[in-house]
């Protein structure tokens, strides 16, 4: 009698420590699902206007306590009456340091109502991504949407959008 005793208490035990042993499992696979999430900026807009180009200007940085940037799709619409010819310069630097490192150096022809261009930065960036759109006025004025698209890595807190205007 008093063996089963033992032997029942010990496959309770058993029993006990597999189920919690289980749920441990659950828990760190319902951990991995959750994705981090991002908060990025989009500020600084500026316009440069030389003889025949207009340039806007802005900067991406990171909220968070780490800036970096891995895996990270950015989206370029572009709305316009007229053709045109837009060129798109994506540099990033580091803080404590003045180089620039480019990313992305294309031109984009327009010829149609509405075009987009999606590109992933898949750099490890640590600092601020800056972004220059140049345009020649001549073929018009178009507007242009950047937005933050979403990332395998972290989920996107809320609308990462910024509509370009170039001044007349």
């Amino acid at each position: 009698m008093l063996v089963n005793a033992i032997l029942f208490g010990s496959v309770l035990i058993i029993i006990l420590f597999l189920s919690l042993f289980l749920r441990s499992l659950k828990f760190e696979k319902d951990k991995k699902d959750k994705k981090e999430k991002c908060k990025y900026k989009i500020c600084d807009l500026k316009f440069k206007t030389t003889d025949t180009k207009k340039i806007a200007i802005f900067n991406v940085t990171s909220i968070d306590k780490n800036t970096f940037f891995i895996d990270f799709p950015v989206y370029f619409k572009f709305y316009s009456d007229y053709r045109f010819k837009a060129k798109v310069k994506i540099h990033y630097t580091t803080p404590g340091d003045n180089d620039k490192e480019e990313i992305l150096n294309k031109i984009i022809k327009f010829e149609s109502k509405s075009k987009e261009h999606k590109y992933y930065i898949n750099d490890i960036i640590m600092g601020k991504i800056t972004i220059e759109i140049e345009i020649k006025p001549e073929y018009g004025y178009p507007i242009i949407e950047f937005g933050i698209l979403e990332n395998p890595l972290c989920e996107i807190t809320s609308d990462h959008k910024l509509e370009i205007i170039f001044p007349k």
